[in-house]
């Protein structure tokens, strides 16, 4: 979990000095990465949202992904989101003291506004994704993220689940 959620932290083959479960996390993203990048349903989520997403497409098709999981979780997992947020935020905390310094303060930020859990609202999404284009240096589009969501969500919903099956598939056998 923590080298997967911090892969952009370890950029090239920097991952090879980090403990080997880390690592194997960071190349898990970038599998995940890689097969989302050309997967068809991506391609297909990304042209309902509106032109102004430009880039940012792919970081709200994050996000939306992790909201759609959020409002189902109890049929993907056995653990509540409650005590997966719980768990999750404990672990992502020390693996940032330990290899991700430059994480911390996102983890942080994560835990006080609980995005994880926010994540199964419109309200949360929006709060997460105002958040986010606050951390960028120049003007971005995330701050219109949940009304774009709301705009399609009936029609990501669906990509969702056509999504989430595939990925666990692929990347969990």
């Amino acid at each position: 979990m923590v080298g997967n959620f911090f892969a952009n932290f370890a950029p090239g083959k920097s991952w090879q000095s980090l403990p080997e479960g880390i690592g194997k996390g960071v190349l898990l993203h970038r599998r995940i990465d890689d097969w989302t990048d050309n997967h068809p349903i991506i391609k297909q989520s990304k042209a309902l949202l509106p032109p102004e997403a430009g880039l940012f497409k792919g970081v709200l098709l994050d996000v939306y992904w992790d909201h759609f999981l959020a409002r189902s979780f109890a049929t993907y997992h056995t653990q509540t989101l409650a005590s997966f947020t719980k768990t999750s935020t404990t672990r992502l905390k020390e693996g940032a003291s330990k290899h991700f310094p430059q994480g911390v303060p996102m983890v942080e930020a994560m835990d006080r506004h609980d995005w994880l859990g926010g994540y199964a609202t419109l309200e949360g999404i929006d709060a997460t994704l105002v958040q986010m284009g606050q951390r960028f240096p120049h003007e971005n589009p995330l701050h219109h993220g949940a009304q774009w969501l709301n705009q399609a969500h009936d029609d990501l919903g669906l990509q969702f689940d056509k999504l989430w099956p595939e990925a666990m598939e692929t990347f969990l056998t």
